[in-house]
């Protein structure tokens, strides 16, 4: 079986890195994935996603009829804050390990929950009623942040022994 069956990774990538890579990755060069990591692209979308939010917000308390929510006002504030720091460091420090693709995922699915979580809560609160069940929102946003930070030290603890093997 060739080296970059299945893993991602070039053909020319000694065998001991490939053995340690998590499935669809490889961590010889750190991007050589199938799905690399473009910081450049992140930014943008995180930034176009909060665009969006922040005009959502505006427009949807605009007709509310005066009544307004944290919730929603700072709804965009989410990806702001999670994505746009994390792109700009992976941007500004080429030496720093990027995400792979499993951690990257789960990141993204905590910015969602957490964004959709808020953005929930502040409309049945413009509605004026609540609902216990939008702190599960929260509660699987925090639960896939911290998985994502677990994985994303697994793969970079998988990458720094594989490079100290060579």
């Amino acid at each position: 079986m060739s080296i970059s069956d299945n893993r991602g990774g070039h053909p020319e990538a000694p065998e001991d890195i490939a053995a340690n890579a998590l499935p669809g990755e490889a961590n010889d060069a750190n991007e050589s994935n199938e799905y690399p990591y473009r910081p450049k692209r992140v930014l943008t979308a995180y930034l176009i996603i909060s665009a969006f939010l922040l005009v959502f917000g505006l427009i949807y308390e605009y007709f509310s009829h005066g009544v307004y929510t944290a919730y929603m006002i700072f709804a965009f504030a989410i990806p702001l804050v999670m994505g746009v720091p994390f792109a700009l460091l992976f941007m500004l420090n080429k030496k720093a390990f990027r995400p792979g693709e499993y951690s990257r995922s789960i990141y993204r699915w905590a910015c969602a929950l957490l964004t959709g979580g808020s953005i929930i809560k502040g409309v049945l609160i413009i509605y004026g009623t609540d609902s216990i069940l939008t702190r599960i929102y929260f509660i699987l946003g925090a639960l896939a942040l911290a998985v994502s930070a677990g994985v994303y030290i697994r793969e970079a603890v998988l990458f720094k022994k594989s490079a100290t093997v060579k």
